[in-house]
């Protein structure tokens, strides 16, 4: 069956990136290459065409649990005084003065 020239072109035709260049590394170079995609949060691939285009890595830091759930935490408080404030209601002094507190506890923990 014919394509229309209305109908979607499979993915295989659609991609750009269709070029598989093979490199040789040692293990050593390799397992350097995992380690630094692993710390960047990418792919190898993906990190080897950002160092391609010139981007400059950053490193993703692994947040402990706990210190996570604190920072949603403070989010979803700073998510509902806001609504409470756009929707006309008044907010509270006690409940600004506790989310400030939250705050500077976390800043305590990142510092």
């Amino acid at each position: 069956m014919a394509q229309s020239a209305e109908s979607p072109k499979r993915r295989s035709e659609n991609r750009r990136r269709n070029m598989r260049p093979h490199v040789r590394m040692t293990e050593e170079e390799y397992a350097h290459l995992k380690q630094q995609a692993s710390n960047a949060g990418m792919t190898k691939q993906a990190l080897i065409r950002a160092l391609v285009a010139g981007s400059k890595l950053r490193e993703i830091h692994q947040i402990p649990p706990a210190l996570y759930r604190d920072i949603s935490g403070i989010g979803t408080n700073l998510n509902q005084l806001a609504r409470k404030a756009n929707a006309g209601a008044p907010v509270a002094k006690a409940e600004l003065e506790e989310l400030l507190k939250a705050f500077e506890r976390l800043l305590k923990c990142l510092s």
